[in-house]
């Protein structure tokens, strides 16, 4: 083979040689570039991901806090509701006394009184009662009609009602107006709690 078939047979085979390394590193590059795609696009989703999460937890947090801040308003709403029923139901006992139903209250609390205290005394053990005196024209007819002969002393100073007790003072029921509201108020919070809460439901 002479010199120049040598050369071309070597230079064909380095332009072979070159064009399959040039196909080689294109194959590469393509490669390369499509990993990166999916890379980036892997990081883009996940970027996207992490915030959207952010933003549900940021939106979770302020609904949260929204939703206290209406609890909180609401329930000094209520109790401030509560506070002022309270407070005209008060009202009304202290100005119990010259309503029409009040002589049948005060009969209703004498023998609610008196029911309560006779199961705790001794056989024929004397009874006192305590009354208001703006309260005697109404009771002592009450009295003489089903109590005769039992001690009351007008000197309680009360809205209405009475207090009973023994001979001795030892066993002493009070059920004066002031006394049952005392003992009713946690009830009634509790009731008008309730019916507040209820109520606002159903403007819901």
């Amino acid at each position: 083979m002479s010199l120049n078939a040598i050369l071309e047979a070597i230079q064909e085979s380095g332009h072979t040689e070159i064009a399959q390394i040039e196909a080689q590193a294109q194959n590469d590059v393509e490669i390369i570039l499509a990993k990166a795609r999916a890379e980036a696009e892997r990081i883009r989703r996940d970027c996207w991901a992490t915030r959207m999460a952010q933003a549900k937890r940021e939106e979770a947090r302020v609904m949260l806090e929204a939703r206290s801040q209406v609890l909180k308003i609401e329930g000094e709403a209520n109790q401030i509701l509560i506070e002022e029923t309270l407070i005209r139901t008060r009202e009304q006992l202290v100005n119990l006394r010259p309503a029409s139903n009040y002589p049948s209250v005060l009969r209703h609390l004498t023998v609610e009184a008196l029911d309560k205290l006779y199961p705790c005394l001794e056989d024929d053990e004397r009874v006192c009662l305590r009354a208001n005196n703006h309260d005697q024209e109404l009771l002592e007819p009450f009295l003489g009609d089903r109590y005769s002969g039992m001690l009351v002393n007008y000197d309680l100073n009360c809205w209405g009602g009475i207090i009973a007790q023994s001979g001795d003072g030892c066993i002493v029921v009070i059920n004066t107006l002031e006394e049952r509201f005392e003992r009713s108020k946690p009830h009634l919070q509790r009731h008008l709690a309730v019916w507040f809460e209820g109520d606002k439901n159903m403007q819901y």
